[in-house]
């Protein structure tokens, strides 16, 4: 269905979550109507995982790593309007799996 996100998981405490992936170069994320509709109307156990494209360099030396956001579904609309300047619940790939897997 429209706004569906991408990833339904179930952790081991026997708790299903939905993730919505999202990519972005800067602060600026994108959202369907759709989306933004599925998580006002369904504001818990969902989430938004953001990966920060890191920018592209001219030394292999100097290479930096993408970072990642994750971020719940209640705050979509806020997310919508200021982007990545919104405090995430987590910004490591770690600890997004750590709040996932404890969910209960």
């Amino acid at each position: 269905a429209f706004g569906t996100p991408d990833l339904l998981g179930y952790n081991t405490n026997c708790h299903f979550f939905t993730v919505e992936l999202k990519v972005t170069s800067g602060n600026k994320i994108r959202f369907s109507p759709h989306q933004i509709s599925f998580h006002v109307r369904h504001p818990l156990n969902t989430f938004i995982l953001v990966k920060k494209l890191a920018p592209s360099l001219s030394k292999l030396s100097d290479k930096k790593l993408d970072e990642y956001y994750l971020y719940e579904g209640k705050d979509i609309q806020e997310l919508a309007a200021s982007g990545l300047s919104l405090d995430a619940c987590c910004s490591s790939l770690d600890a997004c799996r750590l709040k996932l897997e404890s969910l209960a």
